[in-house]
């Protein structure tokens, strides 16, 4: 989806919830989240690396993702009262999108599995990461 498309779907819809005061920014200092929600200073912000990358259907339920944020409070994180309200909203009540992974595996850099489950994991940056409470070996792409 085009910035453009996604501020001002952004912007409709904080006026639409009386979200006053509310702005949106884009960011490419992270390529690990699609969208953040800032309470502290009213905004909303997407990556620049996922937004024209992601279909529109999963572009928008990451605006609904962030609006019911701004609705209910970051302080709820992702719980059944953010969950609900994304839902109302006509998200999908997800935290993540499989097409986010697809998109990660085609860029990440390192990858690595778990001993224990066998989940695979994409990444931008090596370091110690876990899974099922164990380090998991990281390999270059």
């Amino acid at each position: 989806m085009k910035k453009e498309h996604i501020e001002f779907l952004t912007l409709q819809l904080l006026k639409k919830y009386k979200l006053k005061g509310w702005s949106v920014s884009f960011f490419d200092w992270k390529t690990t989240a699609a969208g953040l929600c800032n309470e502290n200073n009213l905004t909303i912000s997407y990556s620049l690396f996922f937004a024209p990358k992601l279909p529109k259907r999963i572009m928008m339920n990451i605006i609904l993702h962030e609006i019911s944020h701004a609705i209910v409070g970051c302080s709820e994180a992702h719980n059944e009262k953010w969950k609900n309200k994304c839902i109302e909203l006509g998200g999908t009540g997800k935290i993540y999108e499989l097409s986010e992974k697809s998109i990660r595996k085609k860029h990440a850099k390192y990858i690595s599995v778990c001993k224990i489950c066998g989940e695979i994991y994409f990444w931008y940056r090596n370091g110690k990461h876990k899974c099922c409470g164990e380090n998991m070996q990281i390999y270059y792409n």
